[in-house]
């Protein structure tokens, strides 16, 4: 499950999606799988994992693949290296699966 904001600009800016949870909200996750060992579980693992640099993650790679200039490309990966080296783990425990 994903949390945020997707936007992009095209000369406008335009949003794909918004899950953003609004202060004081709560978000809820189903049972989505069934039958093997998973249908056994009782225990979820859960890991949050913040992503600060997303937008510029997307947009770096969007750009990367449409360039060709050797020095650009360059400069465009080093950002999207360092937006994806901002990613960090915020939570992570077990939690009891309520049937």
């Amino acid at each position: 499950m994903r949390i945020g904001r997707d936007v992009y600009f095209d000369g406008a800016w335009h949003e794909r999606s918004d899950t953003r949870i609004a202060p004081g909200g709560a978000a809820t996750m189903a049972r989505a799988w069934s039958g093997g060992r998973t249908g056994d579980a009782v225990k979820a693992a859960i890991t949050v994992v913040v992503e600060p640099d997303a937008f510029y993650e997307r947009d770096l790679a969007e750009r990367l693949a449409r360039t060709t200039d050797p020095q650009i490309r360059a400069l465009l990966a080093a950002g999207l290296d360092a937006a994806r080296r901002s990613h960090y783990v915020v939570e992570l425990r077990s939690v009891p699966i309520g049937l």
